[in-house]
């Protein structure tokens, strides 16, 4: 016969079992206690749902998603990606890859979206500014000129690198023009390099 001590120790374990699939029964019968999704709400979920699925692409460490996987999640994969930019609670990295995703959609409304933060480029993080660059050269081509011309007399050097990238890479022979112009007037020599190696 067991001591009375290991009999009692086995009391409360059977009843924190019995508690436990009680719980488990209960949650399955009333599903809205626990953050179910009810058809009822399920309109209202999908944006979301898509702009975290969207998040989730974006958060990635060793890769970046295609256009095509944006939009096999959403038509609206470019209103998302805006949404998620201007998300201040989202991680930087992801604000600034929305930014960088923006730059698969060539539409009225990302290079609107884009022009506006170049506009009020004050109001930005630098390193949002040098994504936002890049993007719309990506978008506009060579119309990106005169929205980015301004940033080759930045006062940050690293600002004025990524135009020149930027116009060597999208902006075809009138950005080409436009590195040769500055490379005259450029004072740093690093700058200066990268300018040469620009209108190549």
């Amino acid at each position: 016969m067991r001591p009375l001590g290991s009999r009692l120790f086995w009391i409360p374990v059977a009843l924190l079992f019995i508690w436990a699939t009680l719980g488990v029964s209960v949650a399955q019968d009333h599903p809205h206690q626990h953050g179910a999704t009810t058809p009822d709400h399920a309109d209202s979920g999908v944006e979301m749902m898509d702009a975290d699925k969207i998040r989730v692409l974006l958060s990635a460490h060793c890769s970046f998603p295609t256009r095509e996987e944006l939009v096999a999640i959403s038509a609206d994969a470019p209103a998302l990606l805006m949404e998620i930019f201007n998300d201040p609670n989202a991680l930087p990295s992801v604000r600034m890859r929305a930014l960088d995703a923006l730059g698969y959609f060539n539409t009225p409304e990302t290079e609107s979206f884009l022009v506006y933060l170049l506009e009020n480029h004050g109001q930005l993080e630098t390193r949002h500014l040098h994504h936002a660059i890049t993007a719309y050269g990506k978008v506009a081509g060579e119309r990106s000129i005169p929205a980015v011309r301004g940033f080759l007399e930045h006062a940050d050097v690293q600002v004025r690198m990524t135009v020149i990238d930027a116009l060597r890479s999208f902006a075809g022979q009138p950005g080409r023009e436009l590195l040769q112009q500055r490379l005259a007037v450029e004072p740093n020599r690093v700058v200066k390099e990268r300018l040469e190696l620009g209108v190549r």
